[in-house]
């Protein structure tokens, strides 16, 4: 078998062990130091940050595993070179809390050494993924439109908390470029609502 199957099939393993809520075996797959990294705004999932090692990965993994009642997956595409596999993934997490299913589409690269996974980068449409967790559209909180008879906080409370743009006032934001302005604003929006 080629290494290119091989790494395939591991991928599969992987993915397989992590669905069915087998961390050990799911860790297993993976060298000592693994590295991950996902691409999503950890100011509103801050349980999506990069890990480093098994006992972050494991981490996070738990965390997933907490919020979420069931895990599935298809994978349309998967493609091995050497030691590089992508894979093009639609995953759908059932929520504990409602039973709600999350739809996620995502690419995901794994890189191994010595048949372990060594490296995983996630691309995933976070915009959209926020949007499901929270069960809300997030384009009107990111102009600073009235939601759900809400609007963004002003003043000084706002101010002392963090969580705004301290380059722009809240509404210049539709005009600011900055992607960590708009982050800011919403973190901060989806903070007061959740409280």
């Amino acid at each position: 078998m080629t290494v290119e199957k091989l790494n395939r099939q591991r991928v599969l393993h992987l993915l397989d062990a992590i669905a069915r809520s087998d961390l050990e075996a799911a860790l297993s797959c993976c060298t000592d130091d693994v590295d991950f990294l996902t691409h999503a705004p950890i100011d509103v999932l801050p349980h999506m940050g990069p890990c480093h090692g098994k006992q972050e990965l494991g981490e996070f993994w738990r965390t997933v595993q907490e919020r979420y009642a069931e895990i599935r997956y298809e994978v349309p595409q998967i493609i091995a070179e050497g030691d590089a596999v992508a894979a093009y993934l639609r995953v759908f997490f059932r929520k504990r809390s409602n039973d709600r299913i999350i739809q996620v589409d995502m690419a995901i690269f794994y890189t191994f050494r010595n048949g372990q996974v060594a490296q995983i980068r996630e691309i995933i449409d976070s915009y959209d993924l926020v949007q499901q967790v929270l069960e809300r559209e997030i384009g009107p909180l990111i102009v600073g439109e009235r939601v759900d008879g809400a609007s963004l906080q002003t003043g000084p409370d706002r101010e002392n908390t963090g969580f705004y743009c301290k380059s722009h006032t809240p509404r210049s934001i539709v005009h600011c470029e900055n992607v960590n302005c708009v982050l800011a604003e919403l973190a901060y929006f989806v903070r007061i609502q959740m409280s």
